[in-house]
Formats: C-alpha cells, sequence, structure tokens
C-alpha cells in the first residue's frame, strides 16, 4: 500500500483516535533553526491537543525558559518536557542523540557552548565557500545572525539564500547549492556519542537515539543501547508504519524505551504530525529512572 495513500491516511487518524493521548518530543524553536519562538511552539501544541511537547533544539537549551513561562502564564494544559538534539559521532557516522529531562548544569551547558563554536565556524565556512562560487550575501544578514544565533546550521545559511533573492524557498537553496558545496566544507566537531551521555546522565537526564537511519540493524541498536542509549525514536517523518513497528519491536526486545515526534522545524512540517502515546512517555521516564 502506498505511503500516503488515503488508505493509509485513514489508518494513522483510527490509530491517533483509538489513542487520543499524544505526545510530540521531537520539535525546534528559533533558539535553533526553527522558524516559531518556544512561545509559539507550546502554544501550537496547546493548540494541536497534545498532552505533552519536548523542545528540542540543536545543541541548545536557550528555549527551554521562555516555553516554560509561556505554558504558565497562559495556563496551558500541556506538559513540557526540556529535550536538547546533540551532534555526536559514533563509529564515524554522525549521530543526532536527544537528550530530555536533564538539568542545565555547568557542566552541560559548557558541553553545548562548545559544540555552538563548532556550527558556527562550519556556518562562516559555508558562507565562504557560497561567496567564493560569486553569490553575494549580505554582511548585515550575516552579523545579526552571528549576533542571535545560539546554534547555527545549514537552515540559517539556506534563509540567507532566500532572504537575497538567490532562491525563493529553503529547500530549493538544500537542492541547487548547499547539498552541492556541503562535500568540500569540513565536518561539523560535534562530541563523541559516549561523552554526550555521560554528561546527559550526570545532569539527571536521559538519551534516545533520533530518527535512525536506513540501515540501522538489530545488532546495531543493541550496540547502542550498551553504551547507554535509554531509548530510540519509532515515530519519525521518514519511518513507514512498518518500519515503526520493527523500531518499537526492537525496542521492547531490548528493554529500550520508544520516542518520537514531528521533527518540526516550522510551517513545512506541522507540530503534532507525529506523535506518540503519553503511556510511551511514561515508559521513557520509568526506563530512565531504571
Amino acid at each position: 500500500m502506498p505511503r500516503r495513500s488515503p488508505f493509509t491516511h485513514l489508518c494513522r487518524q483510527a490509530f491517533a483516535l483509538a489513542d487520543p493521548d499524544k505526545a510530540d518530543l521531537h520539535v525546534h524553536s528559533t533558539a535553533s533553526d526553527g522558524a516559531h519562538t518556544p512561545s509559539q511552539v507550546v502554544a501550537f501544541a496547546a493548540q494541536a491537543k497534545l498532552k505533552a511537547v519536548a523542545l528540542t533544539d540543536h545543541d541548545s537549551i536557550a528555549g527551554w525558559s521562555e516555553a516554560r513561562t509561556a505554558i504558565d502564564d497562559n495556563g496551558f494544559a500541556i506538559v513540557f518536557i526540556p529535550g536538547v538534539e546533540i551532534s555526536t559521532i559514533h563509529e564515524s557516522r554522525d549521530c543526532h542523540l536527544l537528550a530530555y529531562d536533564a538539568a542545565p548544569t555547568t557542566e552541560l551547558t559548557a558541553f553545548l557552548a562548545a559544540i555552538q563554536a563548532a556550527r558556527r565556524a562550519r556556518f562562516l565556512q559555508f558562507i565562504d565557500r557560497l561567496r567564493g562560487e560569486g553569490i553575494a550575501l549580505s554582511d548585515s544578514a550575516i552579523e545579526r545572525l552571528l549576533v542571535s544565533g545560539t546554534s547555527l546550521g545549514r537552515r540559517h545559511v539556506a534563509t540567507l539564500l532566500v532572504e537575497a533573492g538567490v532562491v525563493r524557498r529553503r529547500f530549493e537553496a538544500f537542492r541547487r547549492h548547499l547539498h552541492r558545496v556541503g562535500p568540500s566544507v569540513p565536518r561539523l566537531a560535534a562530541a563523541l556519542i559516549g561523552d554526550a551521555i555521560a554528561v546527559v546522565r550526570a545532569a539527571g537526564g536521559w538519551t534516545c537515539l533520533a530518527h535512525p537511519p536506513e540501515d540501522m540493524t538489530f545488532e546495531a541498536l543493541a550496540g547502542l543501547k550498551e553504551i547507554g542509549v535509554d531509548a530510540v525514536e519509532v515515530e519519525f517523518p521518514a519511518a513507514t508504519r512498518a518500519r515503526s513497528n520493527r523500531l518499537r519491536e526492537w525496542a521492547g526486545a531490548l528493554g529500550m524505551g520508544c520516542g518520537g515526534g514531528s521533527d518540526c522545524h516550522g510551517d513545512e512540517r506541522r507540530l503534532g504530525a507525529r506523535s506518540i502515546p503519553m503511556r510511551d512517555v511514561h515508559d521513557l521516564r520509568r526506563f530512565a529512572r531504571r
């Protein structure tokens, strides 16, 4: 059955109605490369009738305070779960690690600040490559991002290309420019996954593998469990229903929690479009305590 067929859509709707208490544990805001502020994120989550939402900006926890304040000030009946998506390396491959419920300790803040500095350097390297090809980008726009952005990435470069009129939309910036020059830009100096897990655990948090790659095997997931990863995303935009079910089975066999969410960065992907039942959230926190 095609992934986006009407029948598939109806099945997903029926699945959601069967368990209406949902959570989105993978959302980005303007604290990294999202389009919505932390306040808007929790407002959209409440509007979507989610029971819980996690703010998981790339290598940044700068949005936590604003999100919590917005929930308190507006009386939103929603559980806020502080999170962060950490850029890590595992076995020479990029590996995005979601961390939740960690306290904003000095060690965690410094750990993330080092990755943010590496992101800033890579952002400037992308700018240099594009300018080397004769693409004019505004000095003032770049400086604005350098001053205001805590966790710069490729989406920020794509936004500059849109603002400069080089392309009309961000996806076009990726397709025509960023994917092409990317191989000539040095890899992000991310953290080793074991170091990230240690820092998160020391801060009282727990971890979840974000959007596992297509070639993920049961053995590879077992290896991540062995080094301390507590859970795996079973719901994410690229996952078919069969893939989600397989990952959930693997997690159960390994004694890992099941996470997931929309990976929402803005209007192109609706917050709550992919979610997990609240029973999974309760299980995740129980696994972490254990």
